[in-house]
């Protein structure tokens, strides 16, 4: 990954604070989405650190919600990526054939490693409604290899 340990870029993350500890927690995971997203580990980077400094001047964040942090990392990489015709990928150019619903539901379990009951929790959706559409996205990701896509997280 290209931040390290305790390091969200410009933002220097005090040992023992509660963004320290989300950041240790979500890093990877964070990493892994907004690259996902971006493609670009420049702009994967530069997500990261928007999150975490914007999150820092918001006393209302609550640092115990990862996938509150999470989204937030992949809304911020899809801004990014606004406007942008930059390299893609055969997982990138799959997910975007799914509906919003679906593609943000996978994006979260699939590389975020969240729980379908934590992506419920976070959109505010009841959690069955988000199993069904996490598991039409994956049915539908799982045709795609079917045609001989090769997909890779």
């Amino acid at each position: 990954m290209g931040l390290g340990r305790g390091s969200a870029g410009g933002v220097r993350l005090r040992a023992g604070h509660p963004a320290a500890l989300a950041y240790d927690r979500i890093r990877d995971r964070a990493w892994n989405l907004a690259l996902n997203v971006t493609h670009d580990q420049d702009r994967a980077a530069d997500v990261i650190v928007a999150v975490f400094d914007a999150c820092a001047c918001d006393p209302q964040v609550d640092w115990n919600d990862d996938v509150a942090l999470l989204r937030d990392v992949r809304r911020r990489a899809l801004v990014a990526m606004e406007g942008s015709t930059g390299p893609s990928t055969a997982l990138a150019t799959e997910l975007a054939h799914l509906t919003p619903v679906q593609r943000e539901a996978v994006e979260l379990a699939v590389i975020g490693g969240c729980t379908p009951a934590q992506i419920a929790r976070a959109l505010g959706a009841a959690p069955n409604h988000v199993t069904v559409q996490l598991t039409a996205g994956i049915r539908a990701l799982a045709a795609s290899v079917g045609r001989g896509v090769q997909l890779q997280v």
